[in-house]
């Protein structure tokens, strides 16, 4: 599948970028960009303007609709609202009961927030719960700091869309401490047998320290998908 990014520059505005580094003797731009503002480097119509000396976030990361075999159906981030992200990421689901940890590993939603139900277009849903038979449950960030832990009937204990909010932290996982817990996670589905079945719903998914989600009014358990 060939895609270009065309008109879209969404992924632009939604991320942050927080470097600077010196890449083959040059320095690339040190940018301190929030989520949910355009880039100081952004032209509309053409893209980036520091496109060869781009900060180096921007040259490993990518846009899972523009580089990915499995979102053929989705509709461009522009056009959805929503930027999926290709990095892996991870959530820690605790039993507040028996105090039970486990690493789940997600893939990242970036919404944006003048459209905050965007994730729920039922295009989006569906490849949710197909990630979810992979065991990767969904992160849907609105910010660096707020954000909510989707689990479709795939992986649910109940077989249901629960949604549940994260714990604020700022900050992001290190590339060492993803690059663990991701591999423990997928290790956990290898079996074929889904290792949150014996969870009740009491247990709920909390945002590990450093993973930039937060408890919002706004992004309660509201936001569980209905009539799924």
């Amino acid at each position: 599948m060939t895609r270009s990014c065309s008109g879209c520059v969404l992924c632009c505005k939604l991320l942050p970028i927080r470097d600077g580094v010196r890449i083959n003797g040059i320095n690339t731009p040190s940018l301190h960009k929030a989520a949910n503002t355009n880039c100081p480097h952004q032209r509309t119509g053409k893209g980036c303007a520091v496109y060869d000396r781009r900060p180096f976030s921007c040259r490993v990361w990518n846009c899972r609709w523009l580089v990915g075999d499995d979102t053929a159906e989705l509709r461009r981030p522009d056009r959805s609202h929503v930027v999926i992200d290709i990095s892996p990421d991870f959530v820690v689901a605790v039993d507040n009961e028996t105090g039970r940890r486990m690493d789940v590993e997600v893939v990242q939603y970036w919404v944006d927030p003048d459209y905050p139900d965007a994730w729920k277009d039922p295009t989006i849903m569906a490849y949710i719960e197909r990630r979810g038979s992979e065991g990767k449950a969904a992160l849907i960030r609105f910010s660096e700091t707020r954000g909510i832990t989707v689990m479709p009937p795939t992986m649910s204990p109940d077989g249901k869309w629960n949604a549940w909010p994260g714990k604020g932290y700022e900050g992001e996982h290190g590339a060492k401490e993803r690059h663990e817990a991701v591999n423990a996670a997928r290790k956990q589905w290898e079996s074929g047998v889904n290792p949150l079945a014996d969870w009740d719903r009491g247990s709920y998914v909390a945002a590990e320290r450093e993973s930039h989600v937060e408890t919002s009014e706004d992004h309660d358990e509201g936001q569980t998908p209905q009539g799924a």
